[in-house]
């Protein structure tokens, strides 16, 4: 690999080891999980991170991660509904509840409590 730039099928591949980093690895988890900690996992650079993360998924990886951690946090509330919203942040790698709530919303456009309310309306 060249020191910054990825062809499409490095860029591939790299994303390929970063989503297997995020899915089997749950490091999103780490609520100090940062780019360099992932890109150093990897080998890349983090500039390297930045450009195939954006270029794979269009999304930042800041937003990338909030991505899993939502959906972990999800799961969570499907499966344990009794659980505290301020536990399940936790679980799913938020430093607090108000970042998490603030997340949420961005990603999902509801609240958790509402995205909850939702849920047991569909079903």
């Amino acid at each position: 690999m060249a020191e910054e730039e990825l062809d499409d099928q490095s860029s591939k591949q790299l994303m390929q080891r970063i989503t297997a980093l995020m899915q089997h690895g749950q490091v999103y988890l780490q609520s100090e999980l940062k780019l360099a900690d992932m890109a150093a996992m990897l080998g890349v650079t983090q500039q390297q991170m930045t450009r195939c993360v954006k270029q794979e998924t269009g999304l930042s990886f800041t937003l990338f991660a909030n991505r899993y951690r939502i959906d972990h946090a999800k799961r969570i509330m499907q499966e344990q509904p009794d659980t505290k919203l301020a536990s399940v942040a936790l679980a799913s790698g938020f430093t607090n509840e108000t970042s998490f709530f603030r997340v949420f919303k961005a990603i999902t456009g509801l609240t958790p409590k509402e995205w909850l309310i939702r849920q047991d309306a569909s079903q």
